[in-house]
């Protein structure tokens, strides 16, 4: 994420739907067992997926996991945000258009929806329907989340470089004749698990980590094909003092990077903010990437009739440039700036593999909402019913 200066350009508890009485099918941890990299469960992606089901496992008890991110300094995959708390990645639910899980996390969380600002001029037309962002962002639920987690269940830093079925365990040594499923870290380390869960986007498991025996060449083809949603997208969002703009609206007066632009600012102006989507520019460095955003948002202003306004947009306190493209563990795409079309529910992506031992999470594996946050949430619940199994 790239950060610019003020003024600047020149400056650079569970979900309500799940029992709590549901029973696990695996004895009390040993206490050695973690330090041994023996596991019951081993979760692959601490993104919001990853990290809401061992939400889940740690609010049952009794199962001994461990959730591997290959990022090396955060958690959250697709959900981050800037220091002020406006969005950077992922930022809408939609609980009136029959989203129930991210929004109940929100609440048992205890962070607050609120909906979206509308983008048009004052008194023009109300905000879109059903459109709710998380106060403060979305990326505090994954701070919260792992807060309410043991330290030892989460490491980052961690890619998994190959996943091996009936694979022996010389730590398991009371269980000689067991076999597990094997876990490759690029840094050599190995982990055995009874199960594995791969939260991690399938563009990215097909094309970064070996299985053996190999999948099935349809899951293959599956995987390759699910583009990972928004990884092309670049974000710019530039932090204000106030929300100067309410009376003519945002919008984008000419051609350039950006695509859509809309008001971040937080439920009750306590935080002020910009944010563009745009398409990714290699041979834009960050300043030039905010002033050619800005050159769009001035021309809307001019053709409103106040120019200015966009001397008030050119005076930013802080300007952040987000090119998810950039990011290695979001998304495999050869033509990493080009933004794919919305992903539709693949049932081929979230079938268990190897007699439910390797189960598929993740949000592009939901069947609902596919590609979005309540899709992270709802992957989750649905691996966690399947380890029931």
């Amino acid at each position: 994420m790239g950060r610019l200066g003020r003024g600047a350009l020149s400056v650079a508890s569970s979900v309500s739907t799940l029992s709590a009485g549901w029973w696990w099918p695996w004895p009390e941890p040993k206490p050695d067992a973690a330090m041994a990299g023996v596991y019951d469960v081993v979760i692959v992606g601490g993104g919001l997926c990853g990290l809401m089901l061992a939400r889940l496992l740690e609010q049952q008890g009794g199962v001994n996991y461990v959730v591997l991110e290959a990022h090396e300094e955060r958690f959250g995959g697709r959900l981050w945000n800037t220091p002020e708390g406006l969005d950077l990645g992922a930022a809408w639910l939609w609980p009136q258009f029959g989203q129930t899980h991210a929004p109940a996390l929100s609440t048992s969380l205890g962070l607050e929806l609120f909906p979206q600002p509308p983008g048009e001029p004052k008194g023009f037309a109300p905000p879109e329907p059903g459109r709710f962002r998380v106060e403060g962002g979305t990326y505090g639920l994954v701070e919260r989340i792992v807060a309410g987690l043991p330290a030892e269940r989460v490491r980052k830093g961690c890619p998994v470089t190959c996943v091996r079925r009936d694979a022996a365990c010389p730590a398991a040594a009371a269980d000689a004749d067991k076999t597990y499923v094997a876990l490759e870290s690029s840094d050599g380390g190995v982990f055995h698990a009874e199960r594995v869960v791969l939260a991690v986007p399938p563009e990215m498991l097909a094309a970064k980590v070996e299985f053996e025996p190999a999948l099935p060449q349809a899951r293959m083809r599956a995987m390759r094909n699910a583009k990972t949603w928004m990884a092309g997208v670049t974000k710019v969002v530039l932090a204000y003092e106030a929300r100067f703009w309410e009376d003519l609206g945002l919008g984008l007066g000419a051609a350039g990077p950006a695509f859509q632009v809309y008001d971040a600012s937080s439920k009750d102006d306590g935080v002020v903010g910009i944010t563009f989507f745009a398409f990714n520019e290699e041979d834009l460095d960050d300043d030039e990437f905010v002033g050619r955003c800005l050159s769009q948002l001035n021309a809307y202003f001019d053709l409103r009739g106040d120019d200015g306004l966009a001397k008030r947009a050119s005076a930013f306190k802080t300007a952040f440039v987000q090119r998810w493209s950039k990011e290695p563990w979001i998304s495999a795409d050869p033509n990493p700036s080009k933004i794919h079309p919305h992903p539709h529910p693949v049932p081929a992506l979230s079938r268990p593999e190897w007699d439910g031992r390797l189960l598929f999470a993740a949000t592009e594996t939901d069947l609902q909402d596919p590609g979005l946050v309540e899709g992270a949430v709802g992957a989750a619940l649905r691996a966690f019913k399947e380890l029931q199994g």
